[in-house]
């Protein structure tokens, strides 16, 4: 499960961005904002702000680092026991996601048969999502991905048998 960022550095003279678009505020206006670079008709990023730069001197710039809807994953940790509650390798992905309260990532398991029961104990590891469905993909031979579209506001999560040629990112 890869994610996708940027780094986007604009002129700003007169500090016109920071006055008025991202002003410095104890709320952090601005980060975690929706964002949606296109160049040339082809969308590169659709995710969130998660870091605002100025830099003052010879040129008065603004950088802007994004990354795809896919970081929140990142962000956060799961802490649950499934010992005395198995579950398939897909649905296990869609109780984390919901224990979790992920909000940036969709995902709607496919219910597939044939994976079989796991039941990791989550409890002491605490480990980041990301790294749990690529954990729990290796073991079922699956792989995942949160794909991004440019008019939706969310990611959604692709969790499919590594062979599927169709499911691939691209």
């Amino acid at each position: 499960a890869g994610m996708s960022q940027a780094s986007l550095i604009f002129d700003d003279k007169g500090s016109t961005l920071m006055k008025d678009t991202f002003p410095f505020q104890p709320t952090e206006k601005g980060l975690y904002w929706h964002l949606r670079v296109q160049v040339n008709g082809k969308y590169l990023i659709n995710g969130r702000i998660f870091k605002i730069k100025p830099e003052m001197g010879e040129k008065d710039t603004i950088t802007i680092e994004a990354r795809c809807y896919g970081q929140e994953l990142l962000r956060k940790f799961i802490g649950k026991n499934y010992t005395k509650d198995p579950k398939k390798a897909d649905d296990l992905i869609e109780d984390i996601l919901a224990v979790c309260k992920v909000n940036d990532v969709q995902y709607t398991s496919p219910h597939t048969a044939s994976l079989p029961l796991l039941s990791p104990d989550y409890t002491d590891k605490c480990p980041y999502i990301h790294d749990v469905v690529r954990e729990i993909g290796e073991q079922v031979d699956y792989s995942a991905f949160v794909q991004t579209q440019a008019a939706v506001t969310k990611g959604t999560l692709l969790f499919f048998p590594k062979n599927d040629s169709s499911k691939r990112h691209t």
